[in-house]
């Protein structure tokens, strides 16, 4: 049986070790013998990669090389060997990448680990490349709980994947996100919002992000509520693609219903994980002190506009109440004031208690079921 013709080699092209693989089964499958192999070998590589290796075994005669010999030339030179621990740099920091499957993450991380001389511990480090690389943080967090070979952890990672691509044709809706929410009447660009939400302890955004146009909502049965207990009306989620320096990751962003038409988009703690925020640079506060009068003059048109602001008097929160809610059947306990030295009571105690009560924040009664004493606490400046 003959077959036709490979095609000249192109080191531009061609893979080194899928073109060597081609002329061993080409050999095979045209029963070629080994007076002949050199002289097919020749033939197949074409006029350029013919030239460099004459060049190569010069001053010897390419002629008078066996086959083994001739392929172990040419690779040794179209494919020189590669320093371990770059190949494995590569392969320990690739990632999925946007609109990647799985399936082919998996041949991309393959690829990559046949350079790093994994040997015994390829197929470990293969399961581990897969589930630290994968872009769906639930997925991720899903393949960590268990203990999997490098064949389960595929499979669990192509079967949730499936699954949510699924998701999206069982009658799943698609809802309008409008602009999220925004602070102040300011100026904003074009799909481009500025948010700022409340939520439970969870999940939170302040933030500015691209502005959420027409987006598949995932249904998802989280429950949600505000710092003061009331419910949130959670529309589903949508998971979204972000880059952070450098870094590609998908991302939940669970949708809630607001007033009127308006929905809010959650970001929960699951992305503080993979940010990695400086905290210590987001909480740091550089005062520029200027040496123009008009700044001081600034600040006091400040000072004076936001009085209650910059006053040392403490504030009022208003238009809000406060209940405390105590468990069922909860008894009322009253504990009696704890003893005070006589000599601080008249001149630092009930001063200090005058003070707060005119401020309002404690008040007189001539009753009450619940009582706890103060403790009194004297400083080295004499007050308390």
């Amino acid at each position: 049986m003959n077959l036709s013709k490979i095609s000249d080699f192109d080191p531009e092209v061609d893979d080194v070790d899928t073109y060597i693989l081609r002329i061993k089964h080409f050999l095979r499958a045209n029963r070629v013998g080994e007076d002949l192999k050199v002289s097919t070998l020749i033939t197949i590589f074409g006029t350029k990669a013919v030239s460099t290796l004459i060049d190569l075994f010069s001053p010897d005669d390419l002629d008078s090389k066996t086959c083994d010999e001739i392929i172990e030339k040419f690779k040794s030179h179209y494919k020189p060997a590669k320093l371990t621990v770059g190949e494995r740099n590569k392969f320990y920091t690739r990632i999925q990448q946007p609109n990647e499957t799985i399936s082919d993450y998996i041949v991309v991380i393959k690829h990559l680990a046949s350079n790093c001389n994994f040997r015994l511990f390829l197929t470990d480090a293969l399961r581990d490349r897969l589930i630290s690389g994968v872009a769906d943080q639930e997925l991720r967090q899903k393949l960590i709980s268990e203990e999997l070979t490098f064949q389960q952890a595929c499979e669990q990672a192509r079967k949730f994947e499936e699954a949510e691509k699924q998701k999206f044709s069982f009658g799943q809706t698609s809802a309008a996100v409008p602009n999220v929410n925004a602070m102040n009447k300011t100026k904003i660009k074009k799909n481009q919002v500025q948010r700022s939400v409340s939520r439970e302890a969870q999940y939170s955004c302040t933030r500015s992000i691209p502005e959420l146009k027409r987006k598949p909502l995932i249904g998802d049965k989280v429950s949600l509520t505000t710092y003061q207990g009331e419910p949130l009306d959670v529309l589903g989620k949508i998971k979204v693609n972000v880059q952070d320096q450098g870094n590609m990751f998908q991302l939940p962003l669970v949708i809630v219903k607001g007033a009127k038409s308006l929905a809010f988009a959650l970001i929960g703690r699951n992305w503080l994980e993979v940010l990695k925020l400086d905290w210590n640079k987001i909480f740091d506060i550089n005062v520029i002190a200027g040496n123009r009068p008009e700044n001081d003059l600034d600040i006091q048109k400040l000072k004076k506009k936001y009085a209650k602001v910059f006053s040392p008097q403490i504030g009022e929160i208003k238009g809000k109440e406060v209940n405390l809610h105590l468990k069922p059947n909860t008894m009322p306990k009253f504990c009696k004031a704890r003893p005070l030295p006589y000599a601080i009571r008249p001149t630092l105690v009930d001063k200090e208690l005058d003070v707060l009560e005119k401020a309002v924040i404690i008040a007189r009664v001539p009753y009450s079921d619940w009582a706890t004493p103060i403790v009194v606490v004297r400083k080295s400046s004499n007050a308390i």
